[in-house]
């Protein structure tokens, strides 16, 4: 149970990517923590989030990242295909077990140019994986709120660093309606590969105090009360029998009983 959110963006002409999750870890009755760190360095400039099932999605990423580190993508096709090798490795492994949702955001650059790479089992409907690329992306028990947010704000890669932080932000925040997802909020920039980051991603955590400056600004964007709101037209109201088909609402809808003739 949690969410995990990556969205690509551009900071003064550069690509950059923005990776938002919770902390929570349940533990069923034994009860939860909410100090857990579901980001994942993959190796040669890719960074993962991972959901669903914690011990196989750890696991899972684990096979990502050997995949990743030992044939060094250059392209979308050539990392997708270590994702393919990942999936059948994983798949042939003792802890795969069916009946266990495994997600992962695999996040990168091409060229420069950002990637997501959505990785998930679609429980409990199939066992089988599909993968998809978007300018973003939500994976976990709040992915469908996520991305409703995200795909109502109209987000896009074009966007400025610090709307598309915003926008991660707020999806979060109103994520946390969806049964498992923490109060606690990671927030990551990501920047391309360099030289010095061979092996790790370019990454940017943000502090709690700059968890707080959005928490203040998302408190005024969104948990404000509406104004008062003008009272009805004189017109607002237009006659039901002005449209045909509807009846009036004082007719009694019941047939009549057949006659005795």
């Amino acid at each position: 149970m949690t969410v995990c959110i990556a969205g690509a963006c551009q900071h003064h002409g550069e690509p950059r990517i923005v990776l938002c999750c919770d902390s929570r870890l349940d533990f069923g009755e034994v009860g939860s923590t909410n100090n857990a760190c579901k980001v994942r360095i993959l190796g040669c400039g890719w960074v993962g989030l991972i959901a669903g099932d914690w011990t196989r999605a750890q696991y899972f990423s684990g096979i990502v990242r050997d995949s990743i580190t030992y044939k060094r993508p250059t392209s979308l096709e050539s990392a997708i295909r270590c994702i393919n090798a990942a999936i059948k490795r994983y798949q042939r492994s003792p802890i795969y077990a069916t009946g266990y949702p495994v997600e992962l955001i695999a996040s990168g650059f091409v060229n420069n140019t950002p990637q997501i790479i959505t990785v998930t089992n679609h429980l409990p409907v199939s066992e089988d994986f599909t993968i998809t690329t978007l300018e973003f992306s939500a994976i976990g028990s709040g992915c469908n709120v996520a991305n409703v947010i995200l795909t109502a704000r109209e987000y896009h890669a074009g966007l400025s660093l610090k709307y598309a932080t915003y926008l991660c932000y707020e999806a979060k925040r109103c994520s946390e309606k969806a049964e498992g997802v923490g109060r606690g909020t990671m927030l990551v920039y990501q920047s391309p590969m360099n030289p010095e980051t061979l092996y790790r991603g370019s990454l940017a955590v943000v502090t709690d105090a700059g968890i707080a400056h959005w928490e203040d600004i998302w408190g005024h964007l969104w948990k404000v009360p509406l104004f008062d709101l003008p009272d009805f037209p004189p017109d607002y109201f237009r006659s039901s029998g002005a449209i045909p088909g509807l009846e009036s609402t004082t007719t009694d809808p019941s047939p009549q009983p057949p006659s005795q003739e």
